[in-house]
């Protein structure tokens, strides 16, 4: 039989760290949160289930942020927007988690692009990586935005290449996009705003 405290609902650690941050790392910093948040990710063996943020939290950062990538992570951009103000970066933290949960996706757009991936051999010497064996098939995707900055996200409608990604502005999104085409453009106002010339 199952204890009674293994059917109570386990609290939400960060939303303890937010209420009590000097509890878990000594004073209120993005530095400490981040710290603590990796260290307690490696000491349950990668398991990040009590300190959960979305798979895309660093593009949401650089998207809010108005960053061109989110290559140095939400740490590093949340202090570099709060002048290295550790305590105004953790408050920025939670305001942008909390934007995130309640985002509502609009899409802007739609297009079709070809995706190519490269079927990787054990056995294949890295002198003949170009002899990859590449299979390509059409995705349908959808152009979102969740708010006025300027940005959107690329969400493939497709299992075979899941996830989003941000991009800035539309000279990124042509260098790592091949060939879009055959776009829908469904709100002309927003594709300008967000940087998405209307075709």
């Amino acid at each position: 039989m199952e204890s009674d405290s293994a059917l109570l609902p386990q609290p939400n650690l960060l939303a303890e760290i937010r209420r009590r941050p000097g509890l878990y790392f000594g004073e209120k910093s993005i530095s400490g949160l981040y710290f603590y948040r990796t260290g307690f990710i490696a000491g349950a063996k990668g398991d990040s289930q009590s300190l959960p943020l979305p798979d895309d939290f660093d593009d949401w950062v650089a998207y809010r942020a108005r960053f061109s990538e989110s290559t140095s992570g939400w740490r590093n951009m949340l202090l570099e927007k709060s002048g290295g103000d550790e305590e105004l970066a953790f408050d920025r933290f939670f305001e942008l988690l909390d934007e995130h949960r309640a985002r509502v996706s609009r899409v802007i757009a739609r297009f079709n692009m070809t995706v190519t991936f490269l079927m990787p051999s054990p056995d294949l010497a890295w002198e003949d990586f170009e002899n990859l064996e590449k299979i390509s098939h059409d995705v349908r995707a959808s152009v979102v935005i969740y708010t006025d900055d300027p940005g959107f996200f690329v969400i493939p409608e497709s299992d075979t290449m899941p996830g989003r990604t941000f991009y800035p502005d539309f000279s990124r999104f042509e260098i790592f996009v091949n060939e879009p085409r055959d776009w829908e453009i469904l709100d002309s106002d927003a594709c300008e705003k967000a940087g998405l010339p209307v075709r």
